[in-house]
Formats: C-alpha cells, sequence, structure tokens
C-alpha cells in the first residue's frame, strides 16, 4: 500500500480472490470460456485458444490443469467480468515484472467471452 500510497493511489475496496471461487464466479466463467467454443481438452487439461483471440498470446494456454486445478489467469479473468459488470468500463492493473505474461491470458479470456469488453481491458 505504501508504494501506491506514493503515487495518490488508495484502495477504498478489497475484493478477495477466495471470494469468486467461493461465489461460484470461477466456474461460471469458465463454464462460459466452455460454451463459447474458444476451448479444447488435451492431456487432460482444459485448454483456452488465446492464438486465436487477437491478443498476441504465441501459444494455447492451460486453464483446468489435469489435476482438477485452475491455473492463475483463470480467476483474474474472472475478477475482470465482475469489475466489467460491476461499471467500471476502465481499469489499470499494476503488476510485477514477472507477471507480464498475463496480459494476453486475462484479455484473450475477456474476448472469448464476448461481452463487449474493448481488447485492451484492462490497461497494465
Amino acid at each position: 500500500d505504501l508504494d501506491l500510497q506514493a503515487f495518490g493511489l488508495k484502495f477504498d475496496n478489497y475484493y478477495l480472490e477466495s471470494s469468486l471461487y467461493n461465489d461460484g464466479k470461477v466456474e461460471e466463467t469458465v463454464n462460459k470460456l466452455i460454451a463459447s467454443g474458444y476451448t479444447y481438452e488435451h492431456e487432460n487439461a482444459l485448454w483456452l485458444k488465446t492464438t486465436e483471440l487477437g491478443t498476441g498470446d504465441d501459444k494455447d494456454r492451460v486453464m483446468r490443469k489435469s489435476d482438477g486445478g485452475y491455473t492463475y489467469f483463470v480467476p483474474d479473468v474472472a475478477y475482470h467480468v465482475t469489475k466489467w459488470n460491476r461499471g467500471y468500463t476502465h481499469a489499470i492493473n499494476i503488476q510485477g515484472t514477472d507477471h507480464h505474461g498475463t496480459i494476453a491470458r486475462v484479455r484473450a479470456g475477456l474476448q472469448a467471452l464476448e461481452l463487449g469488453i474493448p481488447k485492451t481491458y484492462p490497461s497494465y
């Protein structure tokens, strides 16, 4: 928080990732992605066809691993859907350099859902 406060930013609402699982938002998002036709099963895992969605990803990405767990970008997609649905048409994500690959994956997931979300949402 101190780093963000140095930029004059403050949080007025915290959103727990666990709530996305508890409220069924992650599962709902995955089901909608499957229904979109942009997923496929391979090697007992569920993949998102990120290379077909125009977000610059260089290969398709695993959404649900063979052990049944979701990869880290799936709840990010669910979170951004809820943010969009709450009326936030502009969002800026601040992430560490070790998460730069998330950008194309999250944006691809949002595009696959065909909700009218701009291809540049969220901003990074």
